[in-house]
């Protein structure tokens, strides 16, 4: 079986800290498989996230992302990577102010050179309408500033720059977290639909469980985390 993630024996301990804030023993996402993450604030599910794009590197144990050990890699091979064959959506949306919504999109094209990625001047094609339309994003907000745009609109904008270019690994991290039931449905049965249709993997961080039920399987990150067991077992102690 091919994994989309493959972590053993993995912790992450912030600078100045004893305690490591992230110890993994054991944890495997098949490739295409959807998994529901949960875990309240302080629970290790933004560094988790920040280990899988990347963003941060292990002290010890072992990361392999889509067959890339991340730990192996120099900052600049991991952005590059990040680009190539990750779909991010994090809470904060990350858009250009001074772009319009269309050119905010057509960013995460820029950055990828997969074989399949359609380039930014064929934005009007069926693939850029059927991905803008699914979220609710008509001509007339394409065109708008990023800066003018309210939050909904913002976060909408964020979902499509990182579906973009059809990645094989989507981490969301609260997508849903500024959208109203009408629109958080209709992006949920998107980024399914797109991950089906690609055989990517998502890992969708939300503390909405009422949309648990989409995914193929849930996990609480205090029971993934046991960096995060000890540290309470200290603070009783």
């Amino acid at each position: 079986m091919s994994f989309a993630v493959d972590i053993e024996n993995l912790s992450f301990t912030w600078p100045k800290q004893d305690t490591p804030t992230l110890t993994i023993p054991r944890w495997q996402v098949a490739q295409g498989e959807h998994v529901f993450l949960q875990g309240h604030s302080g629970s290790g599910k933004s560094t988790l996230l920040n280990l899988l794009c990347g963003v941060l590197v292990a002290n010890n144990g072992r990361l392999s992302v889509l067959d890339h050990e991340l730990n192996q890699l120099s900052s600049r091979q991991r952005d590059r990577f990040r680009a190539r064959k990750l779909g991010v959506i994090f809470q904060q949306f990350n858009l250009l102010p001074y772009l319009t919504a269309k050119e905010n999109i057509q960013l995460g094209q820029w950055f990828t050179d997969r074989a399949n990625a359609i380039k930014p001047h064929t934005d009007a094609s069926e693939h850029f309408e059927q991905l803008t339309t699914s979220l609710g994003l008509n001509q007339q907000l394409l065109n708008k500033q990023a800066s003018t745009l309210s939050v909904g609109q913002q976060q909408r904008v964020a979902v499509a720059r990182a579906l973009i270019c059809q990645p094989q690994l989507i981490i969301a991290d609260e997508p849903t977290s500024a959208l109203d039931t009408e629109h958080r449905d209709r992006f949920i049965d998107l980024l399914l639909t797109q991950s089906r249709a690609h055989k990517a993997s998502v890992i969708f961080v939300s503390h909405d469980r009422s949309l648990a039920g989409a995914f193929h399987s849930q996990i609480n990150m205090q029971e993934l985390n046991r960096g995060h067991i000890e540290q309470e077992v200290s603070h009783v102690s």
